[in-house]
């Protein structure tokens, strides 16, 4: 069998691939060369190339993380980024850099890549007393590299973005979790969770931003559904949802008291 072409150009980034990736030839030529004369047999076939397909994604976005994390003028740009959006939210202290932090991060493919970047938090020197500013889950600082490309909760944006569509589309949290297993995401539960609330607050948020613009923006002199008759129909449903007393102590039984609370999920439809 003819050798492989190989799998990257030596570029500048190329140059600091991992050895990981140049042993990828070795697996693709391997999987080759096995014998496939069944139905079966070419199922398996075609999920270990996946498999190899996915490793190959996760090489090449892994070497760029890991390029940008070394290069110095990238790291001066994304902390000079990060510094204004402290300033933008409103933060009057000082934002030092606190050296490099040990930080993982889980790429589309399912491989976990571990970092040493740099981490930025404003200055507590001189602060006195309890802190004015309640502390967030991720902590008061942020990690500038990696924020530059979108990677925030230890997960890339196509980590992501898999993650909050298979929670929205699946029925529980096990059918989520299996289905981004089969495609190669091996990710716990609380993960899971702890992603998908970010993704939705973020995007709660946006949409709050979106509609303050809208509500104080003039109205436009003209509109696209001018002389037409728009329809809008309401519908709702009635579901209980479970809120456990987190604070209370537990039972005998081990558990604490809940709430069940009705709630109305509604259905907004518009059409022209």
């Amino acid at each position: 069998m003819a050798a492989l072409v190989p799998l990257v150009t030596r570029s500048p980034i190329a140059c600091t691939l991992p050895s990981a990736l140049d042993r990828l030839n070795d697996d693709i030529l391997d999987l080759l060369s096995r014998p496939v004369s069944s139905a079966e047999e070419f199922l398996a076939f075609e999920q270990e190339a996946a498999v190899l397909g996915a490793r190959v994604a996760d090489s090449v976005v892994e070497t760029r993380l890991l390029g940008a994390n070394s290069d110095k003028s990238w790291r001066k740009a994304a902390s000079r980024e990060a510094r204004q959006r402290f300033r933008e939210a409103g933060e009057t202290r000082r934002v030092d850099t606190q050296g490099d932090r040990p930080v993982s991060v889980r790429l589309a493919g399912g491989a976990v890549l571990p970092l040493q970047t740099p981490y930025l938090r404003p200055r507590r020197k001189g602060m006195v007393g309890r802190p004015r500013v309640k502390r967030g889950p991720n902590g008061s600082g942020c990690y500038p590299v990696l924020e530059r490309f979108g990677i925030r909760d230890g997960v890339t944006p196509l980590t992501r973005s898999k993650i909050s569509r298979q929670m929205v589309q699946c029925g529980s949290y096990a059918e989520a979790q299996d289905q981004l297993r089969a495609d190669g995401l091996d990710v716990d539960v609380s993960t899971m969770v702890r992603v998908a609330v970010a993704t939705g607050t973020a995007a709660l948020e946006r949409r709050d931003e979106a509609i303050a613009r809208a509500l104080e923006e003039p109205l436009p002199e003209r509109s696209l559904v001018e002389g037409r008759r728009i329809r809008v129909s309401v519908d709702g449903g009635r579901a209980r949802t479970r809120s456990t007393y987190s604070k209370r102590r537990k039972r005998g039984n081990g558990r604490r008291s809940f709430k069940v609370p009705w709630r109305e999920p509604r259905l907004l439809t518009v059409d022209l």
